[in-house]
Formats: structure tokens, sequence, C-alpha cells
């Protein structure tokens, strides 16, 4: 199965200037939120990780909670995401510009 999703990265930048910490935690991980804030632009990267977790639901159907899913970087930086704590077969793909952000997942095979 394929998912993708689009968003503004806009959206982003203006939920780092409305919600707190606990807020944030909903929807991203610790990690993930480490990785993001690393970076000049963190609302750019948080969309990119989002867009991930809204395609990963597109892909599989799966109801869980965002902050259950994870969307980090491997040491190469290729993306990986995690479902509660463990690796998910899946290839993905974040690309972004400073307006739009997009991922792709396509589930393997088990």
């Amino acid at each position: 199965m394929v998912g993708i999703d689009i968003e503004q990265t806009k959206r982003f930048e203006l939920m780092l200037k409305k919600f707190d910490k606990k807020t944030l935690h909903r929807i991203f991980s610790q990690k993930e939120l480490d990785y993001c804030f690393s970076k000049k632009f963190p609302h750019i990267h948080l969309c990119g990780k989002f867009c991930a977790k809204e395609a990963f639901f597109k892909a599989t159907n799966l109801k869980i909670p965002l902050n259950k899913i994870e969307v980090l970087n491997d040491k190469n930086g290729a993306v990986q995401i995690y479902v509660e704590d463990k690796k998910f077969n899946a290839d993905v793909s974040i690309s972004h510009t400073s307006e739009y952000a997009v991922a792709i997942v396509l589930c393997k095979a088990t």
C-alpha cells in the first residue's frame, strides 16, 4: 500500500508560536523534536515528519496516536518509521521547500 501527504509549512511555523511543549508531544516524540529543533528552520522539518505520519496512516489504515509513530533519520539520513519502538517495513521519502512539505510511504510486504 502507498500513502502520500502534503502540507503548508507555514501552518507549523504558527503552531510553534501557539502551542506549548505538552501539545507538541501529543504529535511528536522527543527524538523527533530534538532532530527538528537542531535545524535552522524546525517548522519545515516538523511539517515533513507530520506528512510522513499522515502518509503512513493512509498507507496502513492503522488508528494509533500520532506520538506512537516516530519518523526518524538513520545515521546516513535515510528516513525510517517506527511504530511503538519497532521498525516498520516501509520506504519513506520526505521533501520540502520553504512553503510545502510532502511525504510518501510505501509499505513493503512482510
